[in-house]
């Protein structure tokens, strides 16, 4: 990764109101370096779960779009959406 924190890059490449899926998807997927099809798949591999997590969370900070979609676009349960949410709140406080 290049060093700076991923919520910089977000907030740094996201400069809309309304941003896309594919503007979420694709800046995250850039920063760690993972293709966009490996992330909607529904593969349990260590490397997407950190990529999962935060297009979760930026969908939830950044669109309208509810839980279920999200799980649906990111390829993995409900609750890890709720679960992606919580830890992202948390680790930015810190």
């Amino acid at each position: 990764m290049n060093g700076k924190p991923i919520r910089d890059a977000i907030f740094l490449n996201i400069r809309m109101r309304n941003p896309t899926n594919m503007t979420i998807e694709s800046i995250v997927c850039d920063y760690y370096k993972v293709a966009l099809c490996e992330v909607q798949k529904r593969d349990r591999h260590g490397k997407l779960t950190l990529p999962r997590h935060m297009i979760a969370f930026q969908y939830k900070k950044f669109t309208k779009v509810k839980n279920p979609a999200i799980a649906n676009l990111c390829g993995i349960d409900r609750t890890s959406v709720y679960y992606a949410v919580k830890s992202r709140m948390i680790s930015q406080l810190e």
